[in-house]
């Protein structure tokens, strides 16, 4: 089947990036044609005229060059090289006016695609420009959140109702979609972990960034909740325990990293995938962060804002994989039995059950919109 995705690949995060790939590979290998539809989300509703996305084009080309080329530049070839996009590059205006056509399937990807603090309510992630006639699934498409606030549950409840399946990431999407719908949906892995490490190996070797020595990488993301200054402090208690030097990517705080640490800026997916396969140990508050550090076995501190939270990003995944020990509170200091603990190392067999878990229910779907 030809299988039209959307979701948001185009955002500068590695995970965004890589989740995207992985949904597009297996699909791949099941047999189908798929496209990523080429969506520019933007959380305020991007809808330009003509000349004014021309405008914003140069601009944003201006700012390539000006600012991070590195950056877009290593994204933007990713994208081009590894993620089959539809020519077109379309707003939330002109997806409406001219929707993209000659799918079979339409599809809802992964990433916070239904998180409304970040798009607002955006409806094209709900597929509302689909034609009615298409069937319409989702794929671990995430709300982030254990609700949907109350200006948007109108919108989410009346295209909900015309998915024929909705597969999510979260436990809290389940409460979620029954609460807005009636209906059921399950729960399914990021397809990220779909892909064995092997299979992203080949890519990680392309990249151009290289770490000598063994290293702590520290991915600490900062747009859910405030980290700071606790993410830092645990990442210095793993330093004084292991004694080797700290790679930071992506931390806002560059003014707290001290002379004996790196900060690596401008870097790519590619890039990323080679830090974590090549780490000696992993700090991060960022879910694909997490994710990439089990499928590789590195051991891992997830570092949550409450690690009470049952149904959260890292909260649903680490339960799957039997590996709460690495979930951590911001506010918490680590024991050094726990850094140099197993506990906190993913294993292959746990990884396969849910692995195993969601790819039949990705192709129970898939048979079923097919019919």
């Amino acid at each position: 089947m030809r299988i039209g995705i959307v979701t948001m690949h185009k955002v500068l995060n590695f995970g965004s990036a890589l989740q995207a790939f992985a949904l597009q590979t297996v699909l791949e290998r099941l047999g189908h044609k798929p496209t990523i539809i080429n969506y520019h989300y933007s959380w305020n509703g991007y809808s330009p005229s003509r000349w004014q996305y021309v405008k914003d084009k140069c601009r944003l080309l201006a700012k390539v060059l000006l600012r991070r080329p590195a950056v877009y530049t290593r994204f933007f070839l990713f994208r081009h090289r590894y993620l089959h996009q539809t020519l077109r590059e379309y707003t939330k205006g002109s997806i409406k006016k001219t929707p993209p056509t000659g799918f079979d399937v339409y599809m809802t990807g992964s990433d916070q695609v239904w998180n409304c603090k970040f798009t607002n309510g955006d409806d094209t992630f709900l597929l509302n420009f689909a034609p009615p006639n298409k069937p319409k699934i989702s794929y671990a498409s995430s709300f982030a959140s254990p609700s949907v606030p109350a200006e948007y549950r109108d919108i989410f409840r009346m295209n909900l109702l015309e998915y024929q399946s909705i597969l999510v990431r979260e436990k809290n999407g389940v409460d979620v979609v029954r609460d807005l719908t009636g209906r059921n949906a399950d729960v399914v892995c990021d397809p990220s972990l779909l892909l064995k490490s092997s299979e992203y190996h080949h890519l990680a070797s392309k990249s151009k960034v290289k770490v000598n020595g063994p290293y702590i990488l520290a991915y600490i993301l900062d747009y859910m909740y405030n980290p700071y200054p606790g993410i830092l402090d645990i990442v210095r208690r793993v330093k004084e325990v292991l004694g080797y030097k700290v790679v930071y990517i992506s931390t806002a705080r560059k003014d707290k990293i001290r002379s004996s640490d790196v900060f690596l800026d401008g870097i790519g997916p590619l890039e990323f995938l080679w830090l974590v396969e090549n780490a000696s140990f992993v700090v991060t508050t960022s879910f694909h962060g997490t994710a990439f550090s089990t499928i590789f076995h590195i051991p891992l501190l997830s570092v949550v804002e409450d690690t009470d939270t049952e149904d959260g990003r890292m909260q649903t995944l680490l339960t799957a994989l039997k590996q709460k020990a690495s979930l951590i509170s911001c506010n918490t200091l680590p024991e050094k039995e726990l850094i140099c603990s197993s506990l906190i190392i993913s294993k292959e067999k746990n990884i396969d059950v849910i692995r195993e878990h969601s790819m039949s229910l990705l192709v129970k779907a898939l048979q079923q919109a097919g019919n």
